[in-house]
């Protein structure tokens, strides 16, 4: 076989080797494409997580500093209700015992009023006055205030009792005509009402 021909053979072969070179160096591309498209995806889609993430930690961090602001305002309030109701409570602790000795004492100034006649129990109505004054400077540093109604003033059954009642003309109606004790308060709350007399009309 001569060389010129033997070239004309192989002259196909050399042809379809370039073009599954071409066609393999194409697909190389493609691939090569796809994995960086692949690997563009992966981090943009790393990227989107990260930016997810971070916005629902914020989302968290900020619902957790929300509900920290409301039970410290909800511990706050209990406090102070609880704290409140305790310094009342504490006011009145003693009342009982409080109200007990202040009908002690009203009574003790029921006795000093009267104007006895016998010298001996003028000395006893002397020491009983000085009593009441120790007395009144008890009840003034525990909170213990007078209710001292005067005759002519208006009744007021927030801080008084009738005792009795007596027919007067209008111009007297619900006016006091005469104290029979005087009433206390503690703190502000009556724990003993005055007794006095009241006018009445019909």
């Amino acid at each position: 076989m001569s060389s010129k021909k033997k070239n004309i053979e192989q002259e196909p072969i050399q042809e379809t080797h370039s073009e599954e070179e071409a066609e393999l160096l194409s697909r190389e591309d493609r691939i090569a494409e796809l994995e960086q498209k692949l690997k563009d995806y992966e981090e943009k889609e790393k990227q989107l997580k990260e930016e997810l993430n971070k916005k629902f930690l914020e989302a968290i961090q900020k619902k957790s500093e929300e509900a920290s602001v409301i039970i410290k305002t909800k511990e706050q309030e209990i406090e102070q209700k609880y704290s409140s109701k305790l310094e009342e409570q504490k006011k009145y602790l003693y009342e009982a015992q409080l109200t007990e000795l202040v009908n002690i004492v009203s009574r003790l100034e029921g006795v000093v009023s009267a104007e006895p006649k016998s010298e001996e129990v003028k000395n006893y109505l002397f020491g009983f006055k000085m009593f009441l004054t120790q007395f009144e400077a008890l009840f003034d540093s525990l909170n213990i205030v007078q209710i001292s109604p005067e005759i002519g003033q208006e009744f007021d059954s927030e801080v008084m009792e009738s005792l009795e009642t007596e027919k007067v003309s209008e111009e007297q109606r619900n006016k006091i005509l005469k104290v029979f004790s005087k009433g206390y308060k503690l703190n502000q709350r009556v724990i003993k009402l005055a007794q006095v007399k009241v006018g009445i009309c019909q």
